[in-house]
């Protein structure tokens, strides 16, 4: 058997406009030092209120895209180009709206076009306060993307600052789950599911 060579693992990362959003280059940042790949990325309007395409870009050392229209070297239709170079999608995090859009299949963005052209399992990581989590719409369009064999990530629950003892599930996962579910998915999209 002869060895084949193992090519550098492309993720696209899509970040939304959820407080998760601010420190989400740690994350990345864990992911590339624990894997080896590269990190192309789709930034929602939203997003960018909590942190700057810039500082992605420095970060992921690649482009960072958000219009759906917008031609960058050999990426001349973002949501086709992107998700075709992509071994793994992950939405880091995952608003409600942005849950909401891949269930109903609403393409009206570069991120929420990408969901419908992406033919593989996606990894979502909700990232929301947690009255919005609770709520069963978001709840049920959780359990739908699950159903149609997407991957969810988890937020971690732990106490809040406010002292009443009141349990959030608004925080991120630690960066070693997300990088667990990034290589399950990898192994499933190579090798098939066992």
């Amino acid at each position: 058997m002869k060895n084949e060579e193992v090519k550098k693992v492309t993720i696209l990362w899509g970040i939304t406009g959820s407080l998760g959003s601010i420190n989400i280059t740690d994350y990345m940042s864990y992911v590339m030092s624990n894997l080896d790949c590269q990190i192309m990325t789709i930034m929602t309007d939203a997003s960018r209120n909590f942190i700057s395409p810039y500082s992605v870009g420095l970060k992921t050392k690649n482009p960072v895209f958000s219009d759906m229209f917008s031609q960058e070297g050999n990426i001349r239709i973002p949501h086709v180009d992107l998700t075709g170079l992509a071994d793994v999608f992950i939405v880091a995090p995952a608003s409600a709206n942005s849950l909401a859009k891949a269930v109903s299949g609403i393409g009206d963005d570069l991120l929420s076009t990408s969901f419908i052209a992406y033919e593989k399992p996606i990894i979502f990581v909700p990232n929301m306060n947690e009255k919005m989590r609770r709520n069963r719409i978001v709840q049920s369009n959780i359990d739908k993307l699950r159903s149609f064999g997407n991957i969810i990530v988890e937020a971690n629950s732990e106490e809040t600052g406010t002292g009443n003892g009141t349990k959030k599930n608004g925080s991120m996962p630690e960066p070693e789950k997300i990088l667990s579910a990034i290589r399950n998915n990898i192994n499933l999209s190579r090798f098939g599911s066992p």
